[in-house]
């Protein structure tokens, strides 16, 4: 087998924000490559335009799932973000590098060219990027936020399988965002034959049922009903997850997320009209008519998902398909929410805002606006969104502002640190932190530092890390282990910084 025809049935695992080894020699110059090379090459060039896009350009690839949004629907990543770029930083010439997205690819097509691409976490990188099942670092966050362990998918030797309990593990966390708005409605058309009409008679239908008359009425109305096309595919989705076993049964208990009562509250909602053998027609309704309203935008999603389990769209991975799907995760918003695990309700005198980047286009978002139009109360559309906003419990302390920051300290940029200030300006505090991730003690114990805003040097910035790596762990459970460990060092760090100095007076004007 010469080096083009080795480029297929094989995986290409990567890290992110990394040079994309392996793939970098099939990035230009397309009519010197063979068939398979070609293959690599139109995939490469596909994955360097911007994500949000990608179905707009080629619809093989709106198959690809997008957490914890759909790519139909990207709401957490940059417009202009993409999977592969190019970057020149010290180089004369583009070099091909992976962005801040993780995850798995798989692609085929008719000719039986295959072609896996893995992502992980750089900071759990062992020297070479390892395979997603071996990335304890972000396994253990998904753990965390998502309550699901992608440990035990095994896409080599139960590839459909494991594809399609990817999906299905994402259920509790999309059910959970859903049902928090409550449970959707929307108006029904209903058919009812009592003695009780509350609605359009229909004539048609009541003469050849109640004929010979016995005190009931065929009669037509619209109700603003729980039962409805959306609930019923959610329904059926969660009677397929039961129907797989211990698996199924483990996920839809998840007491972490009340999956348990967000069921019995779908299965409750569809009891009149739910019908095991009307699947296909709801999942036919679903497709025609999706979810729109912008306050329900978490059903959209759900629904989303919902179709892609019961039709195992982008789960098939037979060679004889032209397919490309994947499922791929922010890793910005899963650091941050990973935070938000351990800082919320840690603090006895604070209590925890977190703003929520992801959902500042919604009207209710936590988000603070930076100017008013002269003379009147008008807002601009310049608004400040910490990560992280310590709310002081008492009037007298001021508030402390924290950003997360999904990079090694070395990375944290010049607009970064001008982003800080002007939270604390706003907020008139005289205390920041970025928090960020360390691979080791050691850089830990190299890159901490405090920063002192010169020309007052009440004002400082302290950045404090944790670190995720490996370390002496053997086993996945040493080190879930290992990290509570870091864990509870990470939170004393932050705790002995906030109660240096803290009788700073807040002003009045706040």
């Amino acid at each position: 087998m010469n080096e083009e025809d080795s480029l297929v049935d094989r995986e290409y695992n990567l890290t992110d924000n990394s040079p994309a080894n392996g793939l970098e020699s099939y990035d230009h110059d397309r009519e010197r490559l063979g068939e398979n090379g070609r293959f690599v090459f139109d995939h490469v060039q596909m994955l360097t335009k911007p994500l949000s896009m990608l179905p707009t350009f080629d619809k093989r690839y709106s198959n690809i799932f997008l957490f914890p949004n759909s790519a139909s629907d990207i709401k957490d990543i940059a417009n202009t973000e993409s999977i592969l770029r190019y970057s020149t930083f010290k180089r004369q010439k583009p070099q091909l590098y992976t962005s801040n997205i993780a995850g798995i690819l798989e692609f085929n097509d008719h000719d039986a060219h295959q072609m896996r691409v893995t992502i992980t976490s750089r900071f759990f990188d062992q020297g070479e990027p390892c395979s997603l099942g071996d990335d304890w670092f972000l396994a253990y966050m998904m753990d965390k936020v998502l309550n699901f362990n992608i440990l035990g998918l095994d896409f080599d030797t139960e590839r459909d399988g494991a594809w399609q309990k990817m999906l299905m593990l994402m259920v509790p966390f999309h059910l959970e965002r859903a049902m928090s708005k409550g449970i959707y409605k929307q108006y029904m058309s209903r058919q009812y034959n009592d003695s009780r009409p509350r609605g359009v008679i229909d004539i048609p239908r009541h003469i050849s049922s109640n004929m010979p008359f016995h005190g009931t009425i065929a009669y037509n109305t619209r109700e603003f009903d729980v039962d409805n096309p959306v609930t019923e595919l959610i329904r059926h989705t969660i009677e397929y997850i039961q129907a797989q076993g211990n698996f199924g049964t483990q996920l839809l208990r998840n007491v972490n997320r009340n999956t348990d009562r967000y069921v019995r509250e779908i299965r409750q909602a569809t009891w009149k009209h739910y019908d095991p053998n009307a699947r296909a027609k709801i999942i036919h309704e679903n497709r025609v008519h999706p979810v729109r309203h912008a306050l329900y935008s978490e059903y959209r999603d759900l629904q989303q998902l919902c179709l892609k389990i019961l039709t195992k769209q982008g789960v098939d991975t037979g060679c004889g398909k032209d397919a490309v799907h994947g499922i791929l995760f922010s890793c910005s918003w899963l650091w941050e929410e990973y935070l938000n695990t351990l800082l919320s309700g840690h603090f006895k005198d604070y209590e925890v805002k977190h703003p929520r980047n992801l959902d500042q286009h919604k009207k209710d978002a936590l988000k603070w606006p930076i100017f008013k139009v002269d003379g009147t109360d008008d807002q601009t559309e310049n608004w400040l969104i910490p990560d992280f906003l310590l709310k002081s419990t008492d009037d007298d302390r001021e508030s402390i502002v924290m950003d997360a920051k999904y990079k090694p300290r070395k990375n944290i940029s010049r607009d970064d640190r001008f982003q800080l200030l002007a939270y604390k300006l706003y907020f008139q505090s005289h205390k920041g932190l970025f928090l960020y991730a360390a691979k080791d003690e050691a850089e830990k114990e190299k890159e901490d530092r405090k920063l002192i805003v010169a020309g007052d040097e009440t004002h400082t910035v302290e950045e404090i890390s944790l670190v995720v790596g490996k370390g002496q762990a053997k086993t996945y459970n040493e080190y879930c282990s290992l990290m509570k460990q870091r864990e509870k060092r990470f939170l004393s760090d932050i705790d002995d910084y906030i109660m240096e100095d803290t009788n700073h007076p807040v002003d009045d004007k706040s």
